[in-house]
């Protein structure tokens, strides 16, 4: 009996994956030159039956085995022209099955996905290929083989992408699987801000910073602002807890406005800037800063004295801007500048750039609005609010979230004291903005209007939850 020697598709161990056939090929040496007295039979399994002549010293054939997936042997026998038998086994595996492949744990950014893609064969995965294919191109993935995780990277921000990864086993078969991400939207500048400060991206927050600080711009429906101070807890709408966020500055300070005016004693009533006309009477000479800062009060009825700031009779059991209390030490010791400007027609900017330039300014928890703040407020059809202003009562700041008419309460002055001084009047000089109908205008110091206290948080006050909407407000922890 010759030597048997198995060699090209017969290597070991082989993977049939077509018609559940195998092809050997059989080598042989021999001496002898009748080489068609010498018979041969290839077998699934351990037996041949059958015999045929060798053509030639190279012998090719065809042998058809089980479609169970797994491993089967095949049989070569060599049967001289005595007889005598010789055979050889091999082993070969049959691969019926594509590889199973799932993903997960998918992470999208603005510009990157990366998923995990879970492979596996029985035969072995030899590689992963992955694609991701967005509106208007297709980009290949890098596959990590330690990690099992796909990464793309330099996509298009707030798009649909369709990423499918491809598994290959060792003989060849293919399984893929798809899921659809989609990329974040690039966030601006202040939805940055707001999510670093709010936990959420809410409505209404200017995409860049406008004078100082990332505004809430726009109407009271669309700008998700409200926030709770002074309980740790949820408020509603009209509870003396309610204020709205003006916007968040750089480095993360909240500048707040009460939702609603402060009340005076039982009756609804709004406050005169001084009791007294004087001539020449600057923000810290006014009644109203000392009622704000919890200062005596030279305007009866009523001193709210060394103890509390501003405090409504509706919220009398509530004393929570009480001196050195935790909530008291929220709120910031802020600089604010004081000053006179000569006409209400400049622009947000430019009334901002005024007030900032102010050479007067004194340091204390609680002020007003500037007009600055309220121009900044609201846009018109689209234009910038940097540019907006609000004289003469046509251009539409009556739609801002800042203005409210009747300040939330039936019988109310329909205004609010600003910080700002009409200066243009020598002898008979009235103070602040008037926000009837939207519109500024200037009153004299006597004159009846609502306050509205504005501060600013210190930067390390966090919120605790809400969504910044009437029903759902951002809430200030305790």
């Amino acid at each position: 009996i010759k030597t048997l020697t198995l060699t090209g598709t017969n290597a070991s161990p082989f993977v049939a994956t077509n018609g559940y056939t195998h092809t050997t090929t059989v080598n042989y040496t021999s001496t002898i030159t009748e080489t068609n007295m010498y018979k041969y039979c290839i077998a699934d399994g351990n037996s041949c039956s059958s015999y045929t002549l060798i053509p030639a010293a190279t012998v090719t054939s065809t042998v058809a085995i089980g479609a169970t997936q797994g491993n089967h042997s095949i049989t070569i026998s060599m049967k001289d022209k005595a007889g005598n038998i010789g055979s050889k086994t091999q082993s070969i595996t049959l691969d019926t099955q594509n590889p199973t492949i799932t993903l997960s744990n998918g992470i999208a950014t603005e510009t990157s996905i990366t998923v995990t893609v879970n492979a596996s064969d029985s035969n072995g995965i030899a590689g992963v290929t992955c694609t991701a294919v967005g509106n208007d191109e297709t980009k290949t993935g890098t596959y990590s083989s330690a990690a099992k995780v796909c990464t793309f990277t330099g996509l298009k921000d707030g798009t649909l992408y369709r990423v499918t990864a491809e598994a290959t086993d060792g003989s060849g078969r293919k399984g893929t699987s798809a899921v659809d991400f989609i990329t974040i939207k690039s966030l601006t500048a202040g939805q940055k801000k707001a999510k670093e400060v709010l936990g959420v991206v809410p409505g209404g927050i200017s995409e860049n910073l406008l004078g100082d600080m990332y505004r809430f711009v726009g109407t009271k429906e669309a700008v998700n602002n409200y926030i709770c101070f002074g309980s740790g807890a949820r408020c509603a709408e009209n509870d003396e807890t309610m204020y709205r966020i003006i916007g968040i500055t750089e480095n993360g300070q909240m500048k707040l406005i009460k939702n609603a005016a402060i009340l005076e004693g039982s009756g609804i009533r709004g406050y005169s800037f001084n009791h007294n006309t004087h001539i020449d009477v600057k923000w810290p000479e006014s009644d109203i800063y000392r009622r704000l800062n919890g200062l005596s009060n030279g305007e009866t009825p009523g001193a709210l004295g060394d103890t509390n700031l501003f405090i409504d009779s509706k919220a009398s059991s509530v004393q929570y801007l009480t001196k050195g209390n935790n909530w008291y030490n929220k709120i910031e010791d802020h600089t604010w500048t004081y000053g006179d400007t000569m006409t209400v027609s400049y622009s947000a900017d430019e009334m901002y750039n005024i007030e900032k330039g102010f050479k007067d300014s004194i340091q204390a928890k609680v002020g007003l609005m500037y007009v600055s703040d309220y121009y900044y407020s609201y846009t018109t059809s689209g234009t910038d609010s940097r540019y907006t202003n609000c004289y003469p009562a046509s251009s539409g700041c009556v739609n801002s979230w800042m203005h409210i008419y009747n300040n939330g309460r039936d019988g109310e002055p329909s205004g609010d004291w600003t910080m700002v001084r009409f200066g243009i009047h020598h002898d008979d000089i009235y103070y602040g903005w008037y926000t009837w109908q939207s519109e500024m205008s200037g009153y004299y110091l006597t004159s009846v209007l609502s306050i509205r206290p504005v501060f600013y948080l210190n930067s390390n006050v966090k919120i605790s939850g809400g969504t910044g909407t009437s029903i759902d407000p951002f809430v200030v922890a305790a």
